[in-house]
């Protein structure tokens, strides 16, 4: 771990390190037909970029609703740092934002 041998089953985590999520979708939907979207996390922003019109729906972790909207071609979010639940195109996602 972290290039240290582990002994004992036993190791130090010597620096965090963040882990960023993009997720796309390629579905059809019944009455839009078939659409690709793609989303993302970054600086306190998600960053979704939808070929047709989409509703979009993001929740906070705990399930508090941040933000409901339809989006299309490229659209940023803003958000403070943390970690969202993301409902799009029949799927959902969790998505960390720094």
């Amino acid at each position: 771990a972290n290039g240290v041998a582990i002994a004992d089953n036993k190791f130090t985590v010597a620096k965090a390190t963040d882990v960023l999520v993009k997720f796309s979708v390629t579905a059809s939907i019944e009455g839009i037909g078939k659409v690709n979207v793609s989303v993302e996390g970054g600086d306190h922003e998600i960053i979704v970029a939808a070929d047709k019109t989409l509703p979009i729906v993001i929740y906070s972790i705990k399930g508090a609703q941040m933000y409901s909207g339809n989006i299309k071609d490229k659209q940023a979010i803003g958000l403070p740092s943390g970690l969202y639940i993301v409902k799009v195109a029949g799927t959902s996602k969790k998505i960390l934002v720094k």
